[in-house]
């Protein structure tokens, strides 16, 4: 008996000799393609993949240096960090400014408003206007001080 190829499309026998499939003409001499990472292109999509990792874990490494130094810095104890100029944790926080009863005047007006006298309802986002605090932190060691 003559030897058969199979056809890959349909799986009919088919002649060794043959060139292309009786049954549905497909061709039994075709080419397969080959699989996915096979050629000359991977080693370059491996050599740009490697590189986006040492780029990826060099700035990993910068983000956990200036990290450490952050925690260096940070006061664990007052949460105040140091100061500027002399490097010392012996800090002060202030609230700079006036105005520091504008929320109490607010709230007493919308209050009053609500229950009696209602058209202070309109007034209340006015009363306070103005006045802005500001957070410093002063050094009681060279009395230095910043604004955060």
């Amino acid at each position: 008996m003559a030897q058969m190829k199979k056809c890959g499309a349909c799986g009919a026998p088919n002649p060794a000799t043959a060139s292309a499939c009786y049954n549905c003409r497909s061709s039994l001499t075709a080419v397969l393609p080959q699989p996915i990472g096979v050629g000359s292109g991977w080693r370059k999509q491996l050599s740009d993949l490697w590189q986006w990792i040492r780029q990826r874990m060099a700035a990993n490494k910068q983000a956990r240096a200036a990290h450490q130094a952050y925690l260096v810095s940070y006061n664990r104890d007052t949460h105040m960090g140091t100061c500027p100029q002399c490097g010392s944790r012996n800090l002060q926080q202030l609230r700079v400014g006036a105005g520091g009863g504008s929320h109490d005047a607010q709230y007493v007006a919308c209050c009053l408003g609500c229950c009696l006298l209602w058209p202070l309802i309109l007034l209340a986002p006015f009363l306070g206007q103005g006045s802005k605090v500001e957070t410093h932190r002063r050094c009681r060691a060279c009395g230095y001080q910043w604004r955060l």
